[in-house]
């Protein structure tokens, strides 16, 4: 698992044990945030965090803050550790890791705190569930209004049905990048 641009660019960072966590491929990690386009000054919330590589890969070009929500102890241990090796290479960006239910929006929200990017990576059995329920929590979508959401699709048939469904008026778009389904929208 390594960082693919930026500061830290080709750094191997530590993923947790076991297969709970499922770190997004570097190709596709590549893909996606090269379309994401700049990271300067953003600040990012990686829901679900895992390992923290999508905070870590927006800390490594350019993000100023980066909030990772995990709830496993585990997970959190290897997101602290990685979040310290990204620094030491000159990453300028404030890390802020909450120990907390990613479907608990009041945990790691607060009113007027403003986010520019989304990430959602929730275990696959539980995905379009948590996206569905999370798009009906007015504390996670009018606190993360005008943010843009970025959630991994699961690669079973069908799924992508079940999360257009619940995006309301909202108009999302679906994009492939390096063999992983993305869903991209803003909140």
């Amino acid at each position: 698992m390594r960082i693919v641009s930026g500061t830290a660019a080709n750094l191997e960072l530590e993923a947790p044990d076991g297969l709970s966590a499922r770190p997004t491929l570097v190709r596709a990690r590549k893909a996606l945030f090269d379309h994401l386009g700049s990271f300067d000054g953003k600040r990012v919330l990686d829901l679900f965090s895992g390992s923290g590589m999508l905070a870590m890969e927006s800390a490594s070009r350019g993000a100023a803050f980066a909030r990772m929500v995990e709830n496993a102890k585990m997970s959190c241990d290897v997101i602290s550790r990685n979040s310290v090796r990204i620094s030491k290479t000159g990453a300028a960006c404030e890390f802020d890791l909450r120990r907390v239910d990613a479907m608990r929006p009041e945990s790691y929200l607060s009113k007027g705190e403003r986010f520019d990017i989304v990430f959602a990576d929730p275990p696959y059995a539980e995905s379009a569930a948590d996206f569905s329920k999370l798009m009906k929590m007015e504390s996670f979508v009018s606190n993360l209004s005008g943010a843009r959401l970025v959630w991994e699709i699961p690669d079973t048939p069908g799924a992508l049905g079940l999360f257009m469904e619940s995006c309301g008026e909202k108009t999302p778009l679906a994009r492939r990048f390096g063999g992983t389904l993305f869903l991209i929208m803003e909140l």
